[in-house]
């Protein structure tokens, strides 16, 4: 008996297209190459929301979905990439205990919070509006110095300590806007 991941919980298994073994715990994701023998484990620092995933599933891109408390994350499975989905994406529940897909309908079921969560995942996208950074301020020398608008700015080879302030007004999903 050889256990590699030590005691976890497991909360769902499932193979990919690719040969992969996919393994939902609550210690992350398990990566599991069935040919090479190798692994990987995704986890909160690799961008999930959490180490305890409650469900897991794959719709016909080959695409990985993972259900947690507080969000769903699509997992690409030749890159890894995650993006996550919460409530602030249109979500209507942030709970995602059961997952299923269903292939006729193309549609893909969370259950939780004693709700059922259905989406299209081909349609389902970040609500992330374009943020368009405003300069709000400069300090040259550690000087303010005055903002007009298309108006060229001038310095001296010896104004070489420069500062700027910006502002990007986005208040859509603002607490997972980066500048």
């Amino acid at each position: 008996k050889n256990n590699l991941f030590g005691n976890v919980a497991v909360s769902g298994i499932l193979n990919d297209d690719k040969g992969n073994l996919w393994i939902a715990t609550n210690a992350g994701l398990i990566c599991y190459n069935q040919n090479t023998k190798s692994y990987t484990i995704l986890v909160r620092k690799s961008g999930l929301p959490s180490n305890l995933i409650e469900s897991i599933q794959k719709d016909n891109e080959g695409n990985i979905w993972a259900g947690f408390q507080g969000a769903i994350c699509k997992i690409n499975i030749v890159t890894k990439e995650i993006t996550s989905f919460t409530t602030a994406d249109d979500l209507p529940d942030d709970d995602f205990e059961n997952a299923v897909y269903d292939s006729a309908s193309k549609k893909m079921f969370f259950t939780g919070n004693d709700e059922l969560v259905y989406f299209y995942p081909s349609q389902l996208r970040k609500n992330i509006a374009g943020l368009k950074p405003v300069i709000t301020g400069l300090q040259v020398m550690g000087k303010n110095h005055p903002l007009i608008k298309n108006e060229k700015i001038n310095l001296s080879y010896s104004q070489n300590y420069i500062t700027f302030n910006f502002s990007a007004p986005n208040y859509i999903n603002a607490a997972e806007n980066e500048y």
